[in-house]
């Protein structure tokens, strides 16, 4: 059986209120469409929603390649030599995604059709059945658990949120979605790019600010994720610097995903990671008049395990040491973690 017809057209599907995700407000979703026909009548569908931040391809590029004259070597092709034809499309169009999408579903779906299968058995169908989710913008916490609300009561089981405008704010609404709605709600999370690389340090504990164990109380536990470059802080003269205290856990990664989690075991832990290595910060008894704006951060990161550390003390605004209940005297201490590769 040979494709007969191509078609291509766009259309607005239309929302029914604006929403935001990182990069932008959607205001409209225009989609590309193509219909193939077989010589007997038999048509499939295809679609494809181009978006030139995330695949480099706008509407108007991926029309202009869905013109009638750049599909000529699909007419008069048998739908049978379905591998070789969506392979072609490759080939053709290299440089747009989106049109690539549209033709692919359009040749799958006219394909199942003259086999008389439905597309979900020809592909291998193992589930059968799945939940659909309706998605929350980026927008404030009450929004947010306003919006969540809405969609709980006309029976929606799953929750698609948006994030990536601002890390604390995301947190904070995924938070309050679990405790308005507890476990009974499924919650997707979906970033649109709207994170760096670089923000793949997570930790449950007190922050997001430096804390140690006299200086924590102004320091709510939570999960926080930052970079390695936002836990130093540069006072005048370089020290110690960043801590986190009452950490359950704490994962860091690269920037393609690879690193370590880190698990409390028989105690909470305190930790930090920096760009600076110990020797950096402190120059021992011998002080030297030098200031962090000085310092070379490493490419490395230097991760700090430890069970815990002696308070800041100067309880008399400086130079005291720490009270009694904040020192670690001198003796053996012993703690456990666990380290799992991610």
């Amino acid at each position: 059986m040979k494709i007969k017809k191509i078609e291509s057209w766009s259309a607005d599907l239309g929302n029914v209120k604006p929403y935001t995700i990182a990069f932008k407000t959607i205001n409209e979703v225009r989609n590309a469409f193509v219909e193939i026909t077989l010589d007997d009548g038999t048509t499939g569908i295809g679609a494809g929603n181009p978006s030139e931040y995330v695949v480099g391809e706008n509407i108007d590029q991926c029309m202009e390649a869905l013109q009638e004259g750049n599909l000529e070597f699909l007419i008069g092709r048998d739908i049978r030599e379905l591998n070789q034809l969506t392979y072609e499309v490759w080939k053709n169009f290299p440089e747009n995604p989106s049109a690539r999408a549209a033709l692919d579903i359009a040749l799958h779906d006219v394909f199942t059709k003259h086999l008389d299968i439905p597309l979900v058995k020809f592909l291998g169908q193992k589930i059968k059945r799945m939940a659909t989710s309706n998605t929350i913008g980026i927008k404030g916490v009450k929004e947010t658990l306003d919006e969540a609300e809405d969609y709980v009561k006309r029976g929606f089981k799953v929750l698609k949120v948006k994030l990536g405008r601002d890390l604390e704010e995301d947190v904070e609404r995924l938070m309050k979605l679990r405790e308005r709605f507890g476990n009974g709600l499924a919650i997707r999370v979906d970033a649109n790019q709207g994170y760096t690389p670089e923000q793949t340090i997570q930790f449950y504990g007190r922050g997001p600010v430096e804390n140690y164990q006299d200086r924590n109380y102004s320091a709510p536990v939570g999960i926080y994720t930052q970079t390695v470059k936002d836990q130093f802080y540069p006072y005048i003269r370089p020290q110690e610097t960043g801590n986190k205290t009452d950490i359950r856990w704490f994962t860091i990664t690269s920037k393609k995903g690879r690193g370590l989690r880190i698990e409390a075991d028989s105690s909470l832990l305190s930790m930090s990671a920096l760009h600076f290595y110990t020797d950096d910060l402190d120059d021992g008894d011998k002080k030297d008049q030098r200031h962090s704006g000085e310092l070379k951060p490493h490419a490395q990161t230097q991760l700090n395990i430890d069970f815990k550390q002696m308070g800041v003390g100067s309880v008399n605004s400086w130079g005291a040491i720490p009270l009694d209940k904040y020192r670690m005297p001198y003796q053996n201490y012993s703690y456990q973690y666990k380290i799992k590769p991610l």
